[in-house]
């Protein structure tokens, strides 16, 4: 598995849209779904076998994601898609 896909979403994963970027592409373009984030996973070695380092949502432009002000900063949940006020 490639870097990229390492840590944009697994491939053949658990087949959720919001954690699996081939099923999340495939509602895109064959339902007409688009995603609205993508939870993006970071292993601490070279797959999911090494452990989870961190994950992230990925957000549609032109929102990012912003630290919610509590939890761990390496889990997604405590992040949430936002207006850029920048």
């Amino acid at each position: 598995m490639s870097a990229i896909a390492n840590q944009l979403g697994q491939a053949g994963g658990n087949g959720d849209p919001e954690h699996d970027i081939v099923v999340a592409m495939y509602q895109w373009v064959e339902k007409g779904i688009a995603p609205s984030q993508i939870i993006a996973t970071r292993y601490t070695g070279n797959g999911r076998a090494s452990g989870v380092a961190m994950t992230r949502p990925l957000c549609v432009y032109p929102k990012i994601a912003k630290y919610k002000g509590s939890g761990d900063t390496n889990e997604a949940k405590n992040f949430e898609c936002v207006a850029d006020s920048r």
